[in-house]
């Protein structure tokens, strides 16, 4: 009976220890390394940056983990910029972003991110067994790393858009300028076509100038020349109402860009011949000609 007693009493003291270890805390899991990026493409001289993120179910302090410093790329400079923790629900994170602003276009490699994380407990148990002065090294260190990645970097837009636009001006510019230059020179071209021209004194010889800008299909100069016979002929009001007419018609081919017939030509030209016909030239001609501005040669 003794004997029973004992084994009763061994088989309570193990389900009481079973009981226990159930409320016992359980140890974390091994930490996790991720890597997030902010952008999917790096431009020239602007930052880009990149998240790494260790993450483990369990208590906070399970885990200490260690600031690492950015590898050295030749193509950007690169700086840690921010560490940080949080927590969701059971599990814990650790982040630590970097930050990379390059300087030369094209594709490039980031090599893994290496992580090193301890557990702080050995700490508290080393410290209990020791009596060694502080300041001893950490406890053995363990790592994680997350994978290498490609990063795409384009060139800075800015200087290409603001000489764009400059450009752009520039030739908007010019050709409002061009165009002003075309409608002065055409405008120059159509009150002066009798520049440089040897003006005849007689109306019998500037009808027949007209006559071959007719010919020529130069028909704003055919209408000015037929006013400015009309100016050489004694004034009258028959003649007065045909330079006003005659004016009209140059204004409205070399303006309005009036085409006109081939009768309408000629009836103007017939008005011309008969107001010649029925009137005698004006002796004050010649200086008519110079008032309007046009250098008279005599042929």
């Amino acid at each position: 009976m003794i004997r029973c007693g004992k084994c009763a009493i061994i088989a309570t003291a193990i389900a009481t220890l079973c009981t226990l270890c159930s409320f016992a805390p359980a140890r974390a899991q091994r930490p996790v390394l991720e890597v997030r990026l902010e952008q999917e493409t790096a431009r020239v001289g602007e930052p880009y940056r990149v998240v790494y993120e260790t993450s483990w179910t369990g208590a906070p302090d399970a885990f200490a983990v260690l600031p690492t410093d950015p590898e050295t790329v030749p193509w950007a400079t690169s700086r840690s910029t921010q560490m940080a923790t949080r927590a969701e629900g059971a599990k814990f994170f650790v982040t630590q972003t970097v930050e990379y602003v390059p300087y030369e276009a094209g594709e490039f490699e980031v090599s893994p991110f290496v992580v090193s994380y301890f557990d702080p407990a050995l700490i508290e148990d080393s410290e209990s067994t020791s009596e060694d002065a502080p300041g001893e090294e950490l406890p053995e260190q363990q790592t994680i790393s997350a994978p290498a990645f490609t990063v795409s970097v384009r060139a800075d837009l800015g200087p290409y858009i603001f000489y764009g636009t400059a450009l752009a001006l520039v030739a908007a510019l010019g050709a409002a300028g061009a165009w002003t230059l075309l409608r002065r020179r055409r405008r120059a071209r159509l009150e002066g076509a009798s520049e440089g021209v040897a003006v005849p004194q007689t109306v019998h010889a500037v009808l027949n100038l007209a006559r071959q800008y007719r010919l020529d299909g130069k028909f704003y100069e055919f209408y000015k020349e037929l006013s400015r016979a009309a100016t050489l002929l004694a004034p009258s009001v028959a003649v007065r109402k045909l330079r006003e007419k005659l004016e009209a018609d140059a204004k409205d081919v070399g303006y309005r860009g009036v085409r006109p017939s081939d009768d309408e030509m000629g009836g103007s030209l017939k008005d011309g011949e008969r107001a010649m016909q029925s009137g005698p030239a004006d002796d004050g001609c010649r200086d008519k000609l110079w008032a309007q501005g046009t250098p008279v040669k005599r042929i």
